[in-house]
């Protein structure tokens, strides 16, 4: 990595969406180096895990334009893979380089003469089909299988994100299990892999483990998210939390640990709903 010439953006928190990252995150000065922790926070059907697979995909994407393949780790309590996959394959984020492309074929074709729109169209195609061989994809790993393991271990993952269905297969104490996962890449830190591990939700390891950790004493999440911080800080591993919100008054753990706070929420005016996202925090950056 120390000799390549990297991309502006990689490793930096983005969504992924132009739009939303101009308005969020680039208008607020240089981001701290070293791994970052965040948060998206809201009750249910506000989006969340959408943002989150938007970011999963782009952490790959500024990376690999510089022919570096970090390791992604899309820990799932909530949604199954095939959910997943039918998130993923419906806002096209195996290929988020076309995203923008795009759009802005799809806006110069419509302004533009019959002969540019043409040429616009082919070069589009042309694209589509040179990178049809980098699409980013979602493959899933068991918690108890050493050889899915191995994979998600090794040093050139490729254009692959990690899925972890908690839901379906536990692998018993899924908190220790996650931070035994984080000392794995801290072992693993001369390959100079990039990490990022992602969970969603968090109230799902609460929901299956309880209170009690393996060790028969009594834990608050907060504690145990520190913990969790801790380790994605020594294994150099950026962490983005998905956090179920019940009640605008209560603060959960996640916004006085995280770095990065998002808070979705949903308005009804009239017949239609209307999904907003607040920064509620953005440490080291400018807010003016």
């Amino acid at each position: 990595m120390a000799d390549r010439i990297m991309p502006m953006h990689a490793g930096r928190f983005r969504f992924g969406i132009s739009e939303l990252d101009e308005l969020v995150t680039e208008r607020r000065g240089l981001v701290p180096e070293g791994p970052w922790s965040a948060a998206i926070i809201g009750p249910d059907g506000t989006g969340k895990s959408i943002l989150a697979m938007h970011v999963a995909s782009d952490f790959i994407r500024s990376y690999r334009e510089a022919d570096i393949f970090p390791r992604v780790v899309y820990v799932s309590t909530d949604l199954s893979l095939s959910q997943a996959k039918s998130t993923w394959n419906a806002f096209g984020l195996s290929r988020p380089e076309l995203r923008r492309d795009v759009l802005t074929w799809a806006y110069e074709r419509f302004y533009s003469a019959d002969k540019i729109a043409s040429e616009i169209e082919t070069k589009i195609k042309q694209s589509l089909d040179a990178r049809s061989r980098r699409a980013i994809k979602l493959k899933a790993v068991s918690p108890n299988d050493d050889k899915d393991l191995a994979k998600l271990l090794g040093a050139q993952s490729g254009n692959t994100v990690w899925f972890l269905d908690l839901q379906k297969e536990t692998a018993g104490d899924d908190w220790n299990f996650i931070n035994h996962l984080l000392g794995l890449f801290e072992s693993e830190r001369q390959s100079k892999t990039p990490n990022l591990l992602i969970i969603d939700a968090i109230e799902g390891l609460e929901a299956f483990i309880g209170d009690i950790d393996t060790f028969g004493e009594s834990r608050t999440r907060r504690s145990r998210v520190a913990q969790l911080v801790r380790n994605c800080v020594r294994s150099d591993t950026n962490v983005l939390f998905v956090v179920e919100r019940q009640s605008d008054s209560k603060r959960e753990p996640e916004q006085f640990i995280a770095d990065y706070v998002f808070v979705c929420s949903t308005q009804v005016e009239t017949d239609y709903i209307k999904r907003t996202i607040a920064v509620e925090k953005f440490r080291g950056a400018w807010h003016s």
